[in-house]
This record gives structure tokens, C-alpha cells and sequence, in this order.
């Protein structure tokens, strides 16, 4: 029994995955019991089955994956009369097909559980008859009780990975628009800078200012200023490609960042500024409310191989405020002839 706990100790201490874990285990579950396979079940997808998940199989031939309904298993029939290890199941279980089947005579079976829950079951069967032993008694519930906790084990830190990359997400997205937030657009900038400094890449980097925010919001009021805020940060998003990054920096100004080929930076830069200057001049009906924007300020600039965040940042934004004193040049003399001066 010894050599049986130390095997067990350093099943347990060295498996990385449930298949590390259950497989070497059902062979020690044969080889301690005297029976000719071992497998576990878990409840299938379709309700009402249950899925072979593991075997492990001396002769028997009982394959991997097969399905069965839970009414007609072995298991269900041995936990409704409570059983845990039945002799000659061809005689009391005649009627149950897996029997007759594999000719099974000799079984056990132990429910696999974490907390009240069960998660499948753990059986050895064999075509003969096979005497109770004291391994017989004692090793399938260990070894159920040992996959359950492994299972719960391994629940717990899926869940908290899961809870990790939520909270992950929360803390580089705008909660507003749901677009990156400053910090995972700079985080992501500075790996796209390495990236286009080694590869040769041409990396766009711009800055988009809505012209109608400060209006819409003092007309409407915060909350259909928010609604704008997210129909324009879902149009620009949609605008872009999915190699593009766009995030919300605050208030009404978005960042993005765009790849383009070698030798196409200019042009591309151009062509992308018409693009979101164009993109930018749309209406909503906001909560029933028609709200008209008539146009962003961009500024786009082609980061330098030389260029760290903070540079690239500062020319953006440069080139946008340049933008929008333009437009307001462009502006100035539209609402000189309409007041007839």
C-alpha cells in the first residue's frame, strides 16, 4: 500500500493538465485492482448522455468517446442501489446493453465530485470475475476524490484568470466608448514602434479632434453628449482596418495608429487624413434627438525610427492643432460672407 501512496503523491505533484492527471491513474486503478480497464466518464453535451472521456483498456476494447444515455450505464444502475462494487453484472444487470455488450462481469464504480456537484464517474470493469480486495475498496475513491479536487483546482484558476483578463480589459478600455484607453494605446504604441523599427514597417500616428463635441454637449446636455461620443467612436471604428488601432485619450479627442507598407507614407497619410476628416461629418439620432457633426480636426504625422512614444505623441498632436487652425482659416471667410461684411 505504500508504493501505491507514493505513486499516487507523485502522480498528483507532477501533472500539469486533467489528462497528466487521469490517465496514468486509471492504469494503476487496473493494475491495483485486478480489473481489465478502467475509464471516466463526464455528462456529454446532449442531455441525458453520458461521454467515455479516458480509458484505459487491457483487451476489452471499449473505445474512447463512446456515448451512452446515463439511464442505461452501469454507474447509474450501481449509485441507484448503491453499489460500489458489484461481481457477475451479467446476471443482476442482464438487461442493461453495455453489459451484454462487453461481457462485462465484474465492475466498480465511484462518482467524481467537486463539492455537491458531479462531474462524471470513474469505473473498472472487467470480463471476469474479480474477488474484492482492500486496494479494490479503498483506490477508486481516492482516485475519484483526487481527479475531483485537480478539477476544482483547476476551475478555481480558470476562474481567476478569467476575473484577470476582465479586470484587464476594464483597465485598458474607455469605459464610455469601449475603445483602448491612453495608457493600452501608449503601452501598444511602443510595441508597434519597436515592431516598425525592426521590420521596416511605416507606422501612421494621428490625433482626431471632434469639432462639434463642446457644442453638442451645451445644447444637449452630458448625456446625449455621451451618445455622440460613442456613435462617432463606433463610426471611426468602423472605418479603419482591423490591423488599425483607435483609442479615446479623453473628452473628444481619439488617437490612431495605422501600419502601412514601405515607401507608401505620405501618400497613405493623405489619403487616411481625407478619410477620417470625411468619416467625421455624419448624423445621429441620439435618443430621438437628430445631432449633426460637422467634421473632426485630423492630424496625422509618420513616426521617425528615431521616435519614442512621447515624440511621436507630441508631433501628432501638433499636426492636429494645425489642422483645426486651419479649418478655422477655412471657416473664418465662409462667416464673413454670410454676414455681409
Amino acid at each position: 500500500m505504500g508504493q501505491r501512496l507514493a505513486q499516487l503523491a507523485e502522480l498528483v505533484s507532477s501533472a500539469r493538465t486533467g489528462e497528466d492527471l487521469v490517465r496514468p491513474l486509471l492504469r494503476l486503478l487496473v493494475h491495483s485492482t485486478g480489473m481489465q480497464t478502467a475509464l471516466l466518464t463526464e455528462p456529454d453535451v446532449e442531455p441525458g448522455m453520458q461521454r467515455i472521456a479516458y480509458v484505459h483498456d487491457e483487451g476489452m476494447g471499449i473505445p474512447e468517446g463512446m456515448r451512452l444515455r446515463w439511464t442505461d450505464t452501469l454507474c447509474k444502475r450501481a449509485f441507484d442501489e448503491g453499489r460500489l462494487y458489484v461481481q457477475c453484472a451479467g446476471t443482476p444487470f442482464a438487461d442493461l446493453w453495455i453489459a451484454r455488450e462487453y461481457g462485462i462481469r465484474t465492475f466498480i464504480s465511484v462518482p467524481v465530485r467537486v463539492g455537491d456537484e458531479m462531474l462524471g464517474t470513474l469505473c473498472a470493469i472487467s470480463p471476469h470475475e474479480v474477488s474484492m480486495t482492500t486496494n479494490a475498496v479503498w483506490m477508486p475513491d481516492v482516485i475519484a476524490r483526487l481527479i475531483g479536487e485537480f478539477a476544482a483546482r483547476e476551475r478555481l484558476v480558470r476562474e481567476s484568470e478569467a476575473a484577470q483578463e476582465r479586470m484587464t480589459a476594464l483597465v485598458h478600455k474607455d469605459p464610455l466608448t469601449g475603445l483602448p484607453n491612453r495608457e493600452y494605446v501608449r503601452e501598444t504604441l511602443a510595441r508597434m514602434l519597436a515592431w516598425a523599427q525592426r521590420d521596416g514597417v511605416v507606422l501612421l500616428v494621428g490625433f482626431i479632434d471632434l469639432d462639434d463635441f463642446k457644442a453638442v454637449n451645451d445644447r444637449y446636455g452630458h448625456r446625449i453628449g455621451d451618445l455622440f461620443l460613442v456613435a462617432m467612436a463606433d463610426r471611426l471604428r468602423a472605418s479603419l482596418r482591423r490591423a488599425d488601432l483607435l483609442g479615446r485619450i479623453g473628452g473628444d479627442e481619439f488617437i490612431v495608429v495605422a501600419p502601412v507598407a514601405s515607401g507608401s507614407g505620405p501618400r497613405a497619410r493623405d489619403v487616411l487624413c481625407n478619410w477620417l476628416t470625411r468619416r467625421a461629418v455624419a448624423s445621429f439620432n441620439l435618443d430621438g434627438i437628430p445631432v449633426r457633426s460637422g467634421g473632426a480636426s485630423v492630424g496625422l504625422v509618420q513616426a521617425n525610427p528615431e521616435d519614442d512614444v512621447d515624440q511621436v505623441i507630441a508631433r501628432a498632436d501638433a499636426a492636429m492643432y494645425e489642422a483645426k487652425r486651419a479649418r478655422r482659416e477655412r471657416a473664418a471667410p465662409d462667416a464673413d460672407e454670410g454676414s455681409g461684411r
